[in-house]
């Protein structure tokens, strides 16, 4: 329930997986470092949205290749002003820049599910705040930051 919860908020509605409010994006297809509202990181770790991007690309990538399939299927394109190569190749862009904003909103919601998104003080004070307003689903929200909380103090070493 909490996965389809987090698809909901994150994919459809393009808003921030803690405190559902906060929106993820501050232009088209740049994401926010961290949310407005809440201060959860949304860029964490280095790296992190190498996913998305990979999985934007593979979508265009298989448009692309559809397209060619049924152009070759069927005939209708190969015989045109423009070449057949050059009208898939836009297709394919197409497709991959279409994708790219749910990819990355998804890959967000899957990282905050599995824990990969550490909450931080301020977004949990912020949730506690907004329970003791009486706000919908507060406490449910507040275990899960909770739950995902950053640790106070430094790296515990091992020592053999």
């Amino acid at each position: 329930m909490v996965a389809l919860r987090l698809f909901y908020v994150c994919v459809l509605r393009s808003r921030c997986p803690c405190c559902e409010e906060g929106a993820i994006f501050e232009s088209r297809l740049r994401c926010r470092s961290h949310c407005a509202v809440c201060g959860l990181e949304f860029d964490q770790w280095v790296g992190e949205w190498i996913t998305p991007t990979y999985l934007a690309s593979s979508v265009g990538m298989l448009a692309g290749f559809a397209a060619m399939a049924v152009m070759l299927a069927t005939g209708v394109g190969l015989a045109g002003p423009v070449p057949p190569e050059l009208g898939v190749a836009a297709l394919g862009c197409a497709v991959a820049l279409a994708a790219l904003r749910p990819s990355k909103t998804g890959w967000l919601a899957v990282l905050y599910w599995m824990g990969g998104v550490e909450v931080s003080a301020r977004a949990r004070a912020y949730l506690r705040w907004l329970g003791d307003s009486g706000a919908p689903r507060s406490r449910e929200r507040i275990r899960e930051a909770d739950r995902r909380a950053r640790p106070a103090g430094a790296p515990r070493v091992q020592r053999r």
